[in-house]
């Protein structure tokens, strides 16, 4: 079977839960958004699945209750009716939890943007020491270089610059030192900072994949607002005579039809 929205957008978010598990080399603070970060998404993720799993079978039990509805119509039109009440109850109930999930949803979103909102200062600090460090490599660098030239000087002197020779050479041995220790520690902050770039695209996409969720349920809820309607078109028949049972039959179609979109939504 075709996977329907709610499907498409659990299978989404646990991609990126995954994705999040896997980038490493954080700092203690974004370490720890990581943390919260993947247990909102576990826990949204959890009830995302439970909520399919009832919805299903709430729709699958009004549809049930529908089918009774249109079959006993005509011969006994009373327990129709009652097949018709229980099946608006379960739709009710069924939009009742919708509705609750939609505002976790709702708050899962806030949450990421604003761990988003974190990670943006914690980027900025890392990129400050990144082009920090970069500046204290490149003056390393142009030192030892520069000492590198007068050892060269020195050594054509000959004899008459060997003192110069000494210093230079001492002078080289330093700055070089502090180039290459400077070098890798900005290769190290070249490091992190990629994987703090990764992992704030991370979060950002999974702001977006609520935000997906919050639409997939809406359009869920949707299909829910068109059933509960065609059971108030229902309720209002219910009480005609033998002889309506000709329009009711046409309403109780109707709210089958939007119960198989609802198991198709849900699927």
């Amino acid at each position: 079977m075709e996977k329907g929205y709610v499907s498409v957008v659990i299978a989404n978010l646990k991609a990126h839960q995954e994705d999040l598990k896997m980038v490493t080399g954080l700092t203690k603070d974004v370490e720890h958004i990581k943390k919260e970060a993947l247990a909102t998404l576990k826990q949204s993720t959890e009830a995302l699945q439970a909520l399919q799993q009832d919805l299903q079978k709430g729709a699958q039990t009004t549809q049930n209750h529908l089918q009774e509805a249109l079959q006993l119509l005509k011969t006994h039109k009373a327990e129709s009716e009652s097949h018709i009440e229980a099946a608006h109850q379960q739709a009710l109930q069924s939009d009742k939890c919708l509705d609750q999930e939609l505002k976790e949803n709702k708050k899962a979103q806030t949450l990421f943007f604003n761990y988003q909102k974190q990670l943006h200062e914690e980027v900025l600090v890392l990129e400050k020491e990144n082009a920090k460090l970069k500046v204290e490599a490149q003056k390393a660098k142009d030192q030892a270089e520069k000492y590198k030239k007068e050892k060269y000087y020195f050594l054509a002197l000959g004899p008459f610059g060997l003192a110069g020779l000494a210093t230079a050479t001492a002078l080289f041995a330093t700055w070089s030192d502090k180039a290459n220790k400077a070098k890798k520690a900005a290769a190290r902050s070249n490091a992190t900072l990629k994987q703090h770039y990764i992992f704030q695209e991370n979060i950002k996409e999974l702001q977006d994949g609520f935000g997906g969720s919050i639409d997939a349920l809406s359009g869920v809820k949707n299909t829910f607002g068109f059933l509960i309607g065609s059971f108030n078109n229902l309720i209002e028949n219910t009480n005609g005579t033998q002889q309506d049972t000709t329009v009711m039959s046409l309403f109780l179609n109707a709210a089958i039809h939007e119960a198989n979109v609802l198991l198709l939504d849900l699927a």
